[in-house]
């Protein structure tokens, strides 16, 4: 009989323990979760493919194949074509662009190394 009350209390110990257990777990979980930003930004890389009437900037994007259009007023800089852009989106909306000079200098050089060949 003895035996069976202390069997229960153990096994009561154990049960409240895995429920603490799992509620710490799921705190965490849900703790970690709010504290990620709710949408991060994704970037892509694009590059000026021409400007339109001096006031539109048309920019391909590389991965996605989409073709955006944006004013020239939203830069702080001047942009020309065959320049490449890293490109930040979040929530579907640009957020921030700025000139890739590494992938532009790499992009030229190989095209000024074709452009050698074809002579």
């Amino acid at each position: 009989m003895v035996k069976c009350k202390v069997i229960r209390v153990l096994l009561l110990f154990l049960l409240i323990g895995k429920v603490l257990l799992i509620i710490i777990f799921v705190e965490r979980l849900v703790m970690e979760a709010f504290s990620q930003p709710a949408e991060e930004k994704v970037h892509v890389a694009g590059v000026v493919d021409r400007i339109e009437d001096g006031e539109i900037v048309v920019i391909l994007v590389e991965e996605s194949k989409l073709e955006l259009m944006v004013e020239m007023s939203a830069f702080d800089i001047a942009l020309i074509p065959h320049v490449w852009l890293d490109i930040a989106f979040s929530k579907g909306k640009i957020v921030d662009i700025a000139i890739d000079w590494k992938r532009t200098n790499r992009e030229r050089n190989r095209v000024n190394g074709l452009l050698e060949k074809l002579r």
